[in-house]
């Protein structure tokens, strides 16, 4: 876990017991997708904030999150095949980014710690369950 999101409560949110396994239970799956997927919710509640906040530019929505990990860990210089590991991608099609197991926990860790997300340091924490 980058250490931002630890400074900003995350970690603290997950040991807080719950009902259920999900982390957030008010998910809704969206059951009309060929997927279940459960993070509909949170797009749509993330883009909101993001309008209410001002940025008005069509282009920038939580997807693009995804964009922007992956362009700082490309500043980072984090091997790709670290970087495919730590933000969720699949391997490419060269065999040979199939074998073996990938980065150990530890090693992702050292990796995402050199990892500088500027937009988060000027987060105040405000806790994850609100």
């Amino acid at each position: 876990m980058h250490p931002e999101l630890i400074r900003l409560g995350l970690l603290d949110f997950l040991k807080k017991p719950r009902k259920n396994r999900l982390i957030f239970p008010d998910a809704i799956a969206d059951t009309h997708s060929v997927n279940v997927v459960f993070s509909d919710i949170y797009s749509k509640r993330l883009n909101r904030i993001i309008r209410e906040v001002g940025i008005t530019d069509p282009a920038v929505v939580v997807h693009s999150l995804r964009h922007y990990c992956r362009q700082a860990t490309k500043h980072a210089e984090i091997p790709i095949e670290a970087a495919k590991q730590i933000g969720g991608w699949t391997t490419g099609g060269d065999m040979a980014e199939h074998y073996g197991g990938g980065f150990s926990l530890k090693k992702l860790n050292k990796l995402m710690k050199r990892v500088k997300f500027k937009v988060l340091a000027g987060l105040e924490p405000r806790g994850f369950d609100k």
